[in-house]
């Protein structure tokens, strides 16, 4: 939603809004682009008669709208050179359309002053303003060289606002982009406006990880934490609790009817019965009933310990939920979470939590686990062809879904102890290994990784492929540059091993 912080009659009407909806919010989730999942009713309303239908965020980090200022600058006299033939009024009329557009896609509320900044007094107000409010973030249209354009930007900065800043094509220089970069913006000297949509998807981001609240099944206690750095709070949950739920869940109609979908959109299935679909769909729903119970908005556990004798393992509920957009991982791993949630936010797209298995004589990594969505070209895209697998200890269904050879992937660790960073890898699907007969888990696709390597052995290290912290999270597209901009703006350290 944009809203206006001076009345609408200011704007002569020109920007495109309503004057009886200064305050709007777009569909969440259902929209193509949306991020988010569905408000928490709205949710809870459309699945109540199927209790193995959609799931969704049930925590604070589903219901919360992040929230954006914004504004123009450009100095009030006629621009000279290089703008003389650039219509900053038009723009202005352009950009609040496609700032409300992409707000509404995005459900985040922004703050948009009607009146462009002139002068450098009336950035310091504007910032000041801002620093007082204290918003998710703020995004700056540079539409000239001179100031207060790009001192706006500084100054919002120099305030530690984090700030996305917009400079239209020819409107500017490297060197006042470049210092605006340098500060820590995350700027955006295009020709198209996708780079401030993404610039606000990751501010929009950080707020909705920071408000996010994981249910971390593992051990026997009952406490609250919080994660250094993102802020995303955790609520310990019992093993034995777990168990309990899913011996309270019935295989009922709706437990059948989602098992019958999985039958007959899977390839084929080799090794599980018909009552292990069922029985990891009944995990399916025993797990989205806690974290509705819980307000929960993503679940990690210790599989191996919580699963009891004659329960499913969590393979197939898993899948489901990364499927719905709720960040569901294995091995109560809080460095793997991080991504897994993230990785939906800023590219709607589910991750693959996985280990790295080395192919030497083709110079590859095969990524190995269990637990995998199908959705894994987008939310908004079908299931890939997947086909029905028993665990690595022949037991349960698992999909296991097929990585297309060609695909451009990207490989994300995110370690949560000591200073905040991120690894990253880049690379191409090649093939996909077949287990059986290969050992290992049953989702393995092979990648290989961009560059030239002798030995993909060189890699391993503590700044690059290492389980020092945890698993590595694979995931379709080359989002290099986006995940070097995330870092940047947020004051993380990017880390490229194929660049050493």
């Amino acid at each position: 939603m944009v809203r206006h912080s001076q009345r609408h009659d200011a704007c002569g009407g020109g920007c495109g809004c309503h004057p009886s909806r200064r305050r709007f919010l777009g569909a969440f989730g259902t929209a193509a682009g949306a991020l988010l999942a569905q408000p928490l009713l709205a949710r809870m309303l459309e699945a109540a008669d199927d209790e193995a239908g959609p799931a969704g965020m049930a925590g604070p980090g589903g219901r919360y709208v992040p929230n954006l200022k914004a504004a123009f600058a450009r100095r009030r006299e006629h621009p000279s050179w290089p703008t003389t033939l650039y219509d900053s009024e038009a723009a202005t009329r352009q950009y609040t359309k496609k700032l409300r557009e992409a707000a509404e896609a995005l459900g985040v509320e922004v703050d948009l002053r009607v009146e462009t900044i002139h002068s450098n007094e009336e950035a310091d107000a504007w910032v000041a303003e801002a620093v007082e409010q204290k918003p998710d973030g703020v995004v700056v249209f540079a539409l000239d060289r001179q100031p207060p354009a790009w001192p706006t930007v500084y100054k919002a900065l120099d305030a530690g606002l984090p700030t996305v800043a917009y400079g239209p094509m020819g409107t500017s220089f490297i060197a006042e982009a470049g210092e605006a970069a340098r500060r820590g913006a995350f700027v955006c000297s295009a020709t198209a406006f996708d780079d401030v949509i993404y610039g606000m998807k990751m501010l929009r981001a950080r707020a909705v990880l920071r408000e996010m609240r994981l249910l971390v099944v593992r051990g026997n206690e009952r406490r609250e934490g919080e994660m250094p750095f993102y802020g995303t709070k955790l609520r310990h949950f019992p093993e034995k609790a777990w168990r309990e739920a899913y011996e309270q869940t019935d295989i009922s109609e709706a437990v059948r009817a989602t098992g019958k979908e999985y039958l007959d959109a899977a390839t084929e299935m080799v090794g599980p019965t018909r009552d292990d679909v069922l029985k990891a769909v009944r995990c399916y729903v025993s797990a989205r009933r806690l974290l509705a119970e819980q307000e929960c908005d993503a679940v990690t556990m210790n599989c191996l310990g919580a699963v009891g004798v004659g329960m499913a393992f969590p393979c197939l509920a898993f899948s489901r939920l990364l499927d719905h957009r709720v960040p569901a991982i294995c091995e109560a791993d809080l460095n793997a979470a991080v991504a897994l949630m993230l990785v939906p936010l800023l590219f709607d797209r589910p991750g693959f939590m996985f280990n790295i298995v080395p192919v030497t004589d083709r110079g590859g990594l095969i990524c190995s686990h269990c637990t995998c969505a199908t959705r894994l070209k987008g939310f908004d895209q079908p299931a890939v062809p997947f086909h029905l697998a028993p665990h690595h200890f022949d037991r349960d269904a698992v999909p296991v879904p097929h990585w297309e050879p060609g695909e451009p992937v990207t490989v994300l660790q995110t370690p949560t102890a000591g200073d905040p960073r991120m690894i990253v890898l880049t690379g191409e699907v090649i093939d996909q290994v077949s287990v059986p007969p290969a050992g290992g888990c049953v989702v393995s696709p092979m990648i290989r990784l961009d560059g030239r390597f002798d030995n993909v052995l060189d890699l391993y290290g503590d700044r690059g492929i290492t389980r020092r912290w945890g698993h590595h999270t694979l995931f379709y597209g080359n989002w290099r540059r986006h995940l070097r901009g995330f870092c940047d703006l947020f004051g993380m350290e990017a880390i490229f091993p194929q660049d050493a």
